[in-house]
């Protein structure tokens, strides 16, 4: 039995050589942790094997510069600080430019140098295109430039050839300027040709050179000022001349009556303002013409047949005028017939009498006539209505006398009750 000793009142120990029972020793002090008085650690003490451990839990007082701490001391110690004490991303908005650091206490810190850039995408790209752009216009600006050079010396090539030419051409002659109608040479030493060539209204054109066989021909487009109304056939004309007086713009007009009509018609003259005053207007003939320029002449011709009640000898036929409106209306206000003389009957033309013996049943007459209106009351672009207009000039008891137009009195089923068609036409025949 070992006997056990209390090694109090005992403050230092000498010790060569200490052997323990795996057979490790110690020689030296130094490799003993030391112990002060007060259970501190003091000297060169290292922990080779393992870490410290303590189960000391102090109060937040307790813990000073000088305490060793324990995973409690240190949680006590810093538990008032941030928790997300370090940066672990950053982000940068693409449209604002804005960039955004974010911080945990969990994840990989950043570390090293970190780029960022504050402006926008849009910029960046912008910034992109404008180097590519500025690269592009430098090459541009360095092909000009040769361009420019190469125009530069043609310039100056055609400059001479220009010169080379002039003096080849004509010796004589420096300048040449035209005044209508002369044309002016100037030659080296200053001094003036003058060579009438025509033109200002006398002379003749430049092109009088040409003969019959030989002309000279106008090429190109050429603008010339020529009398709208020739004063003989050896002057040219415009179009507007061609068309007024022989185009398809000469107005035409006609009608054509191809059925029979009955009419009543008294005895007398209507008025030009009411032609059909006594029932004689056929309007189933009328026409319209429209002159495009004052100073029309209008041909006027119309044949009419049919037959008479009684005494067709006594019968005669004009044309009444009047002017349309725009909403159709028309006012009658002229008359194309013979002046007044007394009490007398007027017209145009007279109905003939087909057969020697008055007959008034199976025998038609005809009535034509022919009229020029050359009014200066027709006007340009203004609407006038030609009208037949038949006249009795009997007096009773042979008026109202009927009018059996295109056909007969009687009409019977056989050849000898003939039928007919009756027309009129109106075209301008030119401008005077």
């Amino acid at each position: 039995m070992s006997s056990v000793r209390s090694m109090n009142g005992i403050n230092n120990i000498e010790v060569n050589n200490i052997e323990f029972p795996d057979g490790s020793t110690i020689s030296s002090a130094n490799n003993l942790v030391q112990l002060d008085t007060n259970n501190n650690f003091t000297g060169n003490n290292t922990y080779n094997t393992n870490l410290p451990t303590s189960t000391k839990t102090p109060t937040i007082g307790d813990i000073n510069n000088n305490t060793m701490l324990n995973k409690f001391s240190a949680d006590l110690l810093y538990a008032g600080t941030d928790e997300n004490d370090y940066t672990t991303a950053f982000t940068r908005n693409g449209t604002t430019g804005e960039i955004t650091l974010t911080t945990a206490d969990t994840g990989t810190p950043l570390s090293g140098d970190t780029s960022i850039t504050g402006i926008t995408d849009a910029q960046i790209t912008a910034i992109g295109t404008n180097t590519t752009a500025i690269s592009n216009n430098a090459s541009n600006i360095s092909t000009n430039a040769s361009n420019i050079s190469t125009n530069t010396g043609n310039i100056t090539t055609n400059a001479s050839n220009i010169s080379t030419l002039t003096t080849t051409t004509n010796s004589c002659f420096d300048t040449a300027s035209f005044s209508t109608p002369t044309l002016t040479l100037t030659d080296v030493a200053g001094n003036d040709t003058n060579i009438n060539i025509g033109g200002g209204g006398s002379g003749d054109a430049v092109l009088s050179g040409g003969t019959v066989a030989s002309p000279q021909v106008f090429s190109g487009i050429n603008s010339m000022t020529v009398e709208s109304t020739p004063a003989n056939t050896g002057k040219a004309i415009n179009q507007f001349y061609g068309d007024a007086n022989y185009g398809a713009k000469l107005d035409f007009g006609f009608a054509q009556l191809l059925t029979s009509i009955t009419m009543d018609i008294a005895g007398g003259n209507a008025s030009a303002s009411n032609p059909d005053q006594f029932d004689g207007a056929v309007f189933e003939l009328s026409v319209d013409i429209t002159p495009i320029k004052s100073g029309a002449r209008v041909l006027l011709n119309y044949e009419i047949v049919g037959e008479w009640e009684y005494k067709s000898w006594d019968t005669l036929s004009y044309i009444a005028v009047g002017v349309v409106a725009s909403n159709g209306t028309v006012t009658y206000n002229r008359a194309l017939r013979p002046n007044t003389a007394g009490n007398r009957g007027l017209g145009i033309a007279i109905f003939n009498v087909s057969q020697g013996n008055q007959n008034n049943d199976s025998t038609m007459e005809q009535t034509s006539g022919q009229f020029i209106d050359q009014s200066s009351s027709l006007n340009p672009n203004q609407t006038y209505r030609y009208t037949p207009v038949l006249v009795v000039t009997s007096t009773a008891p042979f008026t109202p006398n009927k009018f059996f137009m295109n056909r007969t009195k009687g009409d019977g089923n056989v050849p000898q009750f003939e039928r007919g068609c009756s027309s009129f036409v109106a075209q301008i025949l030119g401008y005077v």
